[in-house]
């Protein structure tokens, strides 16, 4: 309920500072995301199992136009799988089938003058960096191995919930005023282990890295 009533204040404050806006952009884009969880074969990897991702975004721009407030939504889906030695001496084969909503809010910074006043035009560009928190609703659909409870490995099952933050970096091209197109980096972690629908046998949280190509349209 914590996390439903954070978006809602949000929006809320959106709409308020909507008549100070210089401008708003709408953004969408498709890319590929890495999963890093207990389903990783490799623990020293940083990323490993591949999947798809699509986000849309909607910001406002505040008087100085290189800082936007922004409200987005993450669709990631992943199929993971790992073979795990039990305390007994079995080898337990786990599989996944996890899909991932992430809604946030969050800032961005657009490092070029051009958009202080928003006056861009083809050819000109902004790298731009961001922060943003929210809420991470996913499912897993997993096989649901038996493990022994020496094994201390926790299994979950269906749909969860959880607080995540995800920060980003990227770069901007203008093709005209109105439309631009984007590429971005982003890194998401929150503060649970079951992401992957798997807990227990690492030490750390679950997180996902992404990379993507999109356009923005300014309204």
């Amino acid at each position: 309920m914590r996390i439903n009533r954070l978006i809602v204040l949000f929006c809320l404050s959106l709409f308020s500072l909507n008549t100070f806006a210089q401008n708003q952009t709408f953004g969408f884009g498709l890319g590929g995301a890495a999963f890093k969880g207990e389903t990783s074969d490799d623990l020293q990897s940083i990323v490993e199992e591949i999947g798809v991702q699509s986000h849309l975004y909607y910001a406002i721009a505040l008087k100085d136009s290189r800082w936007q407030i922004m409200a987005q939504v993450y669709y990631n889906r992943i199929v993971a799988d790992i073979n795990i030695n039990s305390v007994n001496g079995q080898l337990v084969s786990f599989s996944t089938n996890s899909e991932h909503f992430f809604t946030s809010a969050g800032l961005r910074f657009y490092f070029d003058s051009y958009t202080r006043r928003y006056l861009p035009r083809f050819g000109h560009s902004a790298p731009f960096l961001g922060a943003h928190i929210g809420g991470t609703f996913f499912t897993n659909e997993t096989n649901t191995p038996l493990f022994s409870n020496e094994d201390n490995i926790i299994i979950k099952d269906g749909a969860s919930r959880d607080l995540a933050f995800q920060l980003e970096a990227g770069y901007r091209f203008y093709l005209n005023e109105i439309w631009s197109i984007e590429a971005n980096a982003n890194f998401r972690h929150g503060t649970n282990d079951l992401w992957d629908g798997i807990g227990g046998h690492t030490e750390f949280n679950d997180w996902i890295v992404s990379l993507s190509l999109g356009f923005a349209i300014n309204l």
